[in-house]
């Protein structure tokens, strides 16, 4: 009798994050063309046709990438893998995933917000809105003939800087992205070899930057409960928020396609290329400090780690460790840590302050109030709890996912 056929199964979890991405991109991209406008005179955004098309392709591409990958380096598709090679490919897998404060602090709260405001633009009998054109409708409720529109991604330099923040946030959260600037930056000068401090320093700048960039939805968050904390709903916190994290979605996007292109070359092509094969590729990444080999690409606290930050956690018996004992490295990992706690409240703020005023006008239930309880759809006091309850499961989800990637949390 012959040999049964080899049948390779696809495992849904592991392509979990890249196809979902696609499927959605492509599943509004129907929405759009195929939704229903109220008039010929309301277009649909050709950007975002264009923006839905090029994410789904990213993304869609990315899980396709991480699947070829994935059954490459376990000798699927090729019979000469050895022990060696599995163990590199175990470490470049563990240190391309990004870290456990990234999932749950940036990438968790930041899908969380673009569902608010996506929920947001497809209140249609609530805020007059056209979805198709990214249009969230009258700001402050106002249904007057000159009425302000709250639309993203107009004409304006301004919505430009906010695309483009939310993309560098998300792009240069992935340790592939970091890591390859690292011994880019690290190898200048070094006739192949890499720079170690200078890579690390490449590493925290990067951290430091991405970091810093989610402080504009805070920002926009604060500017807006101050001026129009009444309309909070209403307001171009709406708008502008969009913009951030389409840019988000587009740098989540492109970043695990290159984390999926990265692992390859490293897995793959690296290990036959790199001059003394794959044990010298392997001691490029080594940032040991003893005898336990200690492997670092993009992750700060990869390389953060130093024998005096360790006394110090030891001995202090102190809430707070004495500052002059942190290296400038692991004061870095606190900052950046602080900005993003920051955005994750802000989200869910900005939830909360979205059901709160989801039927609130300048005027009480007047005629002029186009969301008012009496015009508008009154749900406002159930989405509070629906948009706090949807950010504690989401939180759960990317706490699940980072448990699966790097263990229990304590």
């Amino acid at each position: 009798m012959g040999k049964k056929p080899t049948v390779v199964v696809l495992d849904p979890s592991k392509l979990f994050p890249e196809f979902v991405v696609s499927f959605l991109c492509f599943g509004f991209f129907v929405a759009t063309v195929a939704y229903p406008r109220k008039d010929s005179d309301t277009p649909r955004s050709p950007f975002l046709i264009i923006y839905l098309i090029v994410v789904s392709i990213l993304s869609g591409a990315a899980g396709v990438m991480r699947y070829v990958v994935d059954r490459s380096s376990k000798g699927i598709f090729s019979n000469d893998i050895n022990d060696l090679t599995r163990q590199w490919s175990g470490i470049v897998k563990s240190f391309l995933q990004p870290s456990r404060t990234t999932l749950l602090l940036l990438h968790g709260p930041a899908c969380i917000l673009h569902l608010y405001l996506t929920a947001r633009l497809y209140a249609v009998d609530n805020f007059q809105t056209h979805p198709t054109n990214l249009d969230f409708g009258p700001k402050y409720g106002d249904s007057s003939e000159s009425a302000e529109q709250n639309i993203a991604f107009e004409a304006e330099f301004a919505s430009f800087g906010h695309f483009l923040q939310g993309f560098l946030a998300a792009l240069l959260s992935f340790p592939a992205v970091s890591g390859w600037l690292a011994r880019q930056i690290g190898s200048i000068g070094m006739g192949g070899s890499v720079h170690a401090r200078r890579a690390r320093l490449s590493v925290s700048v990067t951290t430091l930057l991405y970091t810093i960039l989610t402080i504009y939805p805070v920002y926009n968050l604060i500017k807006r409960l101050y001026k129009n904390s009444r309309v909070f709903a209403s307001t171009s916190f709406v708008n502008n928020a969009m913009e951030w994290t389409m840019g988000y979605v587009l740098g989540l996007a492109l970043g695990m396609l290159f984390t999926s292109l990265m692992r390859r070359s490293l897995v793959i092509i690296y290990p036959r290329e790199h001059r003394g094969g794959l044990d010298a590729l392997m001691e490029s990444f080594d940032v040991s400090v003893n005898s336990e080999h200690k492997y670092a690409f993009g992750k700060l606290e990869e390389y953060a780690w130093t024998p005096q930050s360790d006394t110090c956690l030891s001995h202090c018996r102190a809430v707070l460790c004495d500052i002059s004992k942190m290296d400038r490295f692991t004061i870095v990992i606190v900052i950046s840590n602080m900005f993003l706690s920051l955005f994750t409240i802000s989200v869910l703020i900005a939830g909360i302050y979205l059901g709160v005023t989801w039927n609130k006008c300048l005027e009480k239930d007047g005629d002029g109030c186009i969301n008012s309880t009496e015009n508008g759809v009154d749900i406002g006091q159930k989405l509070v709890v629906a948009f706090a309850l949807t950010f504690m499961a989401i939180q759960m989800v990317f706490t699940a996912i980072l448990i699966r990637m790097h263990g229990p949390l304590i």
